[in-house]
């Protein structure tokens, strides 16, 4: 029956995928979170079997493959994508305009594609290598939906295989079998990277790609992956104190140099037709407007509206964001010399904790560099982290704030677990 129980499994998998990855809409919540927990349950049993790699190589293929064909049915962030390649392919920075506002200069851009888009009125904060994948998949795509995001598909294909490649060559043999499968088969991993299109596999698969180079003395070539990386997706670069400390002032100084460096390169060509104000409100909306499943931010959110009668998100937002820097910058010392996967988990905890916007693939990254550290409250946060969609559900995505203290509750006990502090209440009993 066992057997027979782990055979089911695979196929359980891949037809929950497909089923979450392109039936379900986001609006019918009940049914998107009973597939997704019955799909994640099915991971849970099905990782801790001993694979075969070409087995579970096949398996992870076929889940991805169940999305080619379909438009993103829990994400719109697509319609941008298309939008920001339409824009650089006619010969205008996306950095320039905003949507509504390109729409009254050049009126043969798609009416239909404007409708779509979830932030008309700010201008994009996509970075150049982003932009460059945009433009490109727009170029073959003729624009088309579908091609686009069969193309973009591709991509995270190729990313993904990038990536496998540089943690076989980062991990022993014992433990790059037996991470893959809590990578490859993890729901969110899948959903957010094949299912939404989100770019956090890309910039995961360069970031590996600098750790691998810096384990191998290769500082300088680290330093360019990392800034490519952060080309992708900007948030790469709250790793960079954590590579200078390592590398010590010295090295680490030219370090930090040669990554900022190489990320102004990309930016030069942009340059001209960005309106630097523009772009640095848009980016800062993510501190002073922009709020989502956050954590910290809603309990002093909750404190301040007490206190004043209104949301106080412009001042509370910053002054979070200045408070997590201070402390990522003490964490990147005190880690410095441990393993790049424990500090990134923690880092990024710290920047998750501090952020007024937490969505679920901000913490694809703490799903692989959890899974090569032994961490494993990144795994269980990506089951709960999924709660959020609740709100796609309510009228004007109203959160609920029950199911987001659920989530951020178990996730605190368990790290709580995980660092042995409760060891204090066990000796305590054992008196």
């Amino acid at each position: 029956m066992r057997t027979l129980a782990f055979q089911l499994f695979p196929s359980l998998l891949l037809i929950l995928s497909a089923f979450v990855c392109l039936s379900v809409d986001r609006s019918n919540t009940s049914l998107l979170l009973g597939a997704y927990f019955t799909m994640f349950a099915a991971y849970m049993l099905l990782a801790q079997r001993s694979f075969n790699i070409k087995s579970l190589l096949v398996l992870a293929l076929a889940m991805r493959l169940m999305a080619f064909g379909f438009l993103p049915n829990l994400s719109d962030d697509l319609y941008r994508f298309v939008w920001d390649g339409w824009c650089s392919l006619r010969g205008i920075s996306p950095y320039q305009f905003t949507p509504s506002e390109l729409l009254l200069r050049d009126t043969s851009f798609s009416q239909e594609l404007f409708a779509q888009l979830n932030s008309p009125e700010y201008i994009s904060v996509y970075p150049p290598l982003a932009q460059v994948s945009f433009a490109m998949t727009t170029f073959l795509s003729g624009g088309d939906l579908m091609i686009s995001s069969g193309i973009f598909r591709i991509q995270m294909l190729l990313a993904e295989s990038l990536l496998v490649f540089f943690l076989y060559h980062l991990l022993p043999e014992g433990k790059f079998k037996q991470v893959l499968p809590w990578l490859l088969l993890n729901p969110l991993w899948l959903l957010e990277s094949y299912g939404n299109l989100h770019f956090e596999l890309l910039m995961l698969s360069f970031l590996l790609g600098s750790v691998v180079l810096l384990v191998r003395q290769k500082w300088l070539l680290s330093a360019v992956f990392l800034a490519l990386a952060a080309s992708f997706k900007l948030h790469a670069l709250i790793l960079l104190p954590y590579f200078f400390f390592r590398l010590g002032w010295k090295k680490g100084a030219l370090f930090s140099a040669a990554s900022l460096g190489f990320i102004g390169l990309l930016y030069i060509p942009l340059l001209p037709n960005i309106e630097i104000e523009a772009f640095i409100s848009s980016f800062g909306l993510y501190f002073k407007k922009f709020e989502f499943n956050a954590s910290l931010y809603y309990m002093l959110r909750w404190i301040r509206f007490e206190w004043l009668g209104y949301n106080d998100i412009a001042r509370v937002g910053p002054f979070l964001a200045a408070l997590s820097t201070a402390f990522i910058l003490f964490i990147s010392y005190r880690l410095r010399k441990k393993d790049f996967s424990t500090a990134y988990v923690w880092i990024m905890l710290i920047f998750l904790i501090g952020a007024t916007t937490v969505h679920p693939w901000y913490i694809l990254g703490m799903i692989l560099f959890g899974s090569i550290a032994d961490l494993r409250f990144p795994l269980l946060w990506s089951s709960l982290i999924f709660l959020s969609y609740f709100a796609y559900g309510n009228e004007n995505f109203q959160e609920s704030l029950l199911l987001i203290g659920l989530e951020y509750t178990i996730v605190l006990l368990f790290i709580l677990y995980e660092l042995d502090y409760l060891k204090i209440f066990r000796s305590f009993k054992a008196r």
